[in-house]
């Protein structure tokens, strides 16, 4: 129902901005539509994927989670090591305590978007965080580091050498708190 009445206003704009000579930002209008398509979806809890008529509301696996709220864990067993985490339009938190030295020498990567991402780290290792954020935010103990743009943030007492964790943040209109 809603792209017919899409189109049917974006006839109407056209007609209006033409036979009344009215000068219309028809473009912002319909973005605006849309936005609030998406918005009055999300709020009635209906938006969701629809995959050769199957509908999917809501998707979790072992790191990834969309439209959903979910725990993540960097070990899944005792050969698998995730190092890749994703979070769209959902609540995530990944617990990265309790990994060996041998786990936090690969790093890992971090993405939210729309969402907000909590990550547990060991307190007594220090942290190397490379953030991107896009109108979005990244905080690593109780610091904001990063609103828009790049950069990195080291944790006192970091040295290359050492054990540490290093962490890659990627905020698009979303949050990741590091702790």
């Amino acid at each position: 129902m809603f792209w017919g009445l899409f189109f049917v206003s974006v006839g109407i704009l056209l007609v209006v901005q033409t036979v009344l000579k009215i000068d219309l930002p028809i473009a912002r209008i319909l973005f605006g539509l849309v936005v609030i398509y998406i918005g009055f979806k999300m709020v009635l809890g209906s938006f969701g994927i629809n995959l050769n008529g199957f509908r999917v509301d809501q998707i979790a696996t072992s790191n990834e989670a969309v439209f959903t709220e979910a725990e993540f864990s960097a070990r899944k067993d005792a050969t698998t090591l995730n190092k890749e985490f994703s979070t769209v339009f959902g609540n995530s938190k990944l617990d990265l305590t309790g990994l060996t030295a041998d786990d936090y020498k690969h790093g890992f990567e971090v993405s939210t978007v729309f969402g907000k991402t909590q990550i547990k780290t060991p307190a007594d290792l220090p942290l190397v965080v490379e953030t991107n954020a896009v109108l979005g935010s990244v905080k690593v103990r109780g610091e904001k580091t990063t609103a828009m743009g790049n950069g990195v943030f080291k944790t006192p007492g970091f040295e290359a050498e050492k054990p540490h964790v290093r962490i890659d943040a990627n905020s698009v209109f979303g949050e990741i708190e590091i702790n």
